[in-house]
């Protein structure tokens, strides 16, 4: 249950830092940005930890730029966890 919390923690941070980012560039960051540390450290304090695994998962994120102005972020969780489900989870967002 605490893996599953701390990647639910993760995921709010990672909204946060994706709107942060899109207030400054009027898009959300391109999946090569998206995986350059020296980019997206002014936007996220940490970056996740895509090698954690579980039971699940083989990894907890994947991020994808639809377009310019849309996201999807597919996260892994051990354990049900608020709304979302064990397994594989989306959230995206469109502005």
């Amino acid at each position: 249950m605490a893996k599953a919390k701390n990647v639910n923690v993760t995921v709010i941070e990672l909204q946060k830092g994706l709107d942060i980012f899109f207030k400054d560039q009027d898009r959300f960051p391109s999946v090569e940005e998206f995986s350059d540390t020296n980019v997206l450290l002014t936007y996220f304090s940490k970056l996740p930890d895509n090698v954690s695994k579980n039971s699940n998962c083989l990894a907890n994120f994947d991020y994808k730029r639809v377009s310019a102005k849309n996201y999807e972020l597919d996260f892994c969780l051990a354990t049900n966890l608020g709304n979302f489900k064990k397994g594989w989870n989306k959230i995206s967002e469109h502005k």
